[in-house]
């Protein structure tokens, strides 16, 4: 785990009922503590090695968030270091 990571490793422990969606996912490489959250993949993760080079799918990845459904949600809470600034977010 890198830094990204260990943030939403801390965000996992102030809401530990929360959701968590992201691009790529490999549960292996992955803290228990993350492991333990419902965790949505955008369809990036179904191309090919999206675990380990996601940063080759950059151009795709504002598309996928627009694809997320969060409307259910009150409070989206990211720590997205991708090409997503807030005025494009899929939830505005």
């Amino acid at each position: 785990m890198r830094g990204g990571e260990n943030v939403l490793e801390e965000f996992c422990r102030i809401w530990p009922e929360a959701d968590i969606y992201t691009h790529a996912y490999t549960p292996e490489r992955i803290s228990d503590t993350i492991r333990y959250h419902r965790v949505t993949c955008t369809f990036i993760n179904r191309l090919p090695c999206a675990g380990t080079g996601c940063q080759k799918y950059l151009p795709l990845m504002p598309l996928a968030l627009k694809r997320l459904d969060l409307t259910a949600y009150d409070l989206i809470v990211s720590s997205e270091s991708g090409p997503v600034g807030y005025s494009q977010a899929p939830w505005k």
